[in-house]
């Protein structure tokens, strides 16, 4: 700033003794490293048409008696890379706790990303259970009812969702999350026409709908896998309702995942049964704590419970960190050459 020259003859203060700020000494720009791209989902035309929404897969054989292709409790995972310790991990039912003594999803996202690992989680909504199921249905109209409910808990699902779908190790995305129904019912013993048969529907929409919007704030994610998995492994037992879940999940792209190691952990809660049926699937044997390890699987899918993370905790990561080791070929014998025989005594 200028000062005036008679303003300075006042105040007896010289030119010379006038600071003079030095000139602003601006670095030169570091060059920043070549950062590889973000990884991208695959489009689902690229994976397999049965992603496609409104795409009818048909039934299991072409036969009008088959079973409805996308109602088949999948044992794999199309687009899912099998990691490097033998089976692709899975989480069921609410992703915030309902307990003090239950674990988040995000506990789970932390442990995993610590370790450069993956997992799938399949979601109901916070804070249902048996009691609110009920006070819905007794309700005069439960399908508004149940709207009002998700409404409600809306803000809460999408927070946990949008978290889980945010966080990232070296490679790559940490978590997915899917379709497991609003309110984890029971869909063998639902019946067409009953309120408790029509909240059901009206929950599997209002999730995928949650889904969809997470996935596009998130990762700009429009055409992506979309899973779904029975509550309790139990598909509709009702033909009507198998006919009508299935024009269901045509509509919205769903295909049914199920599972080849399950070791019951939201029974028993026993880190030692996780860690037993994540090395069965190291040597691509299905698992449960009745059969043990049995049968053939070639890409494992293990099934754990959000809520029991901390119990079983220990086994799950004390496998994981072990990679499957890699099958070796038998050395060949080398030949001898005749020089070399060795002579008969």
């Amino acid at each position: 700033m200028k000062v005036p020259f008679l303003l300075l003859l006042l105040t007896g203060v010289s030119l010379a003794q006038t600071p003079v700020e030095p000139p602003e000494i601006v670095p030169d720009p570091i060059p920043l490293p070549d950062l590889p791209p973000e990884p991208v989902p695959l489009p689902t035309s690229q994976l397999d048409p049965i992603y496609q929404k409104g795409n009818d897969i048909g039934r299991v054989g072409d036969s009008p008696t088959g079973s409805h292709r996308r109602l088949v409790q999948r044992t794999i995972i199309p687009g899912e890379t099998l990691p490097d310790y033998g089976s692709i991990l899975t989480f069921d039912d609410q992703l915030v706790p309902k307990r003090n003594t239950d674990s988040s999803a995000l506990e789970i996202a932390a442990d995993l990303k610590a370790l450069n690992t993956r997992a799938i989680f399949f979601a109901n909504f916070p804070d249902n259970g048996t009691q609110q199921l009920n006070l819905i249905l007794r309700s005069k109209n439960p399908e508004a009812t149940a709207k009002k409910f998700l409404d409600i808990k809306k803000p809460l699902f999408m927070a946990s969702v949008r978290e889980l779908l945010r966080i990232k190790h070296n490679t790559g995305y940490v978590c997915e999350v899917h379709n497991h129904t609003a309110f984890h019912q029971d869909m063998k013993r639902l019946k067409p026409g009953t309120s408790a048969y029509k909240v059901c529907l009206l929950g599997i929409r209002y999730i995928e709908t949650c889904l969809n919007e997470a996935y596009l704030l998130e990762r700009n994610a429009t055409d992506r896998p979309r899973y779904f998995r029975f509550p309790f492994l139990h598909a509709p037992s009702h033909s009507t309702a198998q006919k009508e879940v299935n024009a269901l999940f045509t509509e919205l792209g769903l295909i049914t995942i199920g599972e080849t190691q399950d070791s019951k952990d939201v029974l028993n809660f026993s880190p030692h049964l996780a860690y037993a049926s994540l090395e069965a699937a190291k040597k691509n044997k299905r698992y449960n704590p009745t059969r043990k390890a049995h049968d053939q699987t070639d890409a494992p899918i293990a099934l754990f419970h959000t809520r029991s993370w901390s119990r079983i905790r220990s086994g799950v990561l004390k496998s994981i960190k072990v990679p499957k080791p890699l099958k070796t070929p038998a050395p060949k014998a080398t030949p001898v050459e005749d020089d070399e025989a060795p002579t008969k005594p």
